[in-house]
């Protein structure tokens, strides 16, 4: 059963550790590098701040729920694609895995850098990322070990200064343009 909570802990976690996403893409500049400047949709470009987490799905046999949760997580992506990420802060995610209640902690704090294409966002954390997600049961026992950041490709969707869904197997992770609890309707330049 710990192999089958560890994934179900590895779906919400890689929910959340994209950070941001708009259905259109914009097309790379050319540079003098020989290697192609990833695309990276204008929409995402700001602060935001998560307000939850909600949705289900599957992975290796394991079905989640999230219940509740999720929300403080700040995320801060520059027109280069480069993206900080603060979640000292989220509250703990109350969820189920095949019927077993569970709270996912993500916490720590972590850099790298993101792409876009075809409603899709590409994550790829630095290596000094100390972002990691930890699951207990319902009496607060830890089940398996701590799961660091991890690369990843989620959907996403964004409304220009206003929301932001990332969305991975099912578990959506929702987003509003600011920082704190008084997110303002403008995301914060970068």
């Amino acid at each position: 059963m710990h192999g089958q909570l560890g994934a179900a802990t590895l779906l919400i976690a890689g929910a959340a550790l994209a950070a941001c996403g708009s259905g259109s893409s914009t097309t790379p500049s050319s540079t003098a590098a020989a290697s192609p400047t990833p695309s990276l949709d204008s929409c995402i470009v700001g602060t935001w701040t998560s307000t939850g987490v909600s949705g289900s799905g599957a992975s290796n046999g394991v079905t989640v729920v999230a219940n509740s949760g999720g929300a403080g997580e700040v995320v801060t992506v520059d027109s280069s694609g480069n993206v900080t990420i603060d979640a000292t802060n989220v509250q703990p995610i109350s969820a189920t895995a095949n019927g077993q209640t569970l709270s996912i902690k993500y916490s720590g704090t972590g850099s790298g850098t993101m792409s876009t294409s075809n409603g899709q966002i590409t994550f790829t954390p630095d290596s000094n990322s100390t972002l990691q997600t930890q699951t207990f049961g319902a009496d607060g026992t830890q089940i398996g070990t701590p799961a660091p950041s991890r690369a990843g490709t989620q959907q996403y969707s964004c409304v220009h200064g206003q929301s932001l869904k990332i969305t991975d197997q099912g578990i959506s992770f929702d987003y509003v343009a600011g920082t704190g609890a008084g997110a303002s309707a403008s995301p914060t330049p970068t």
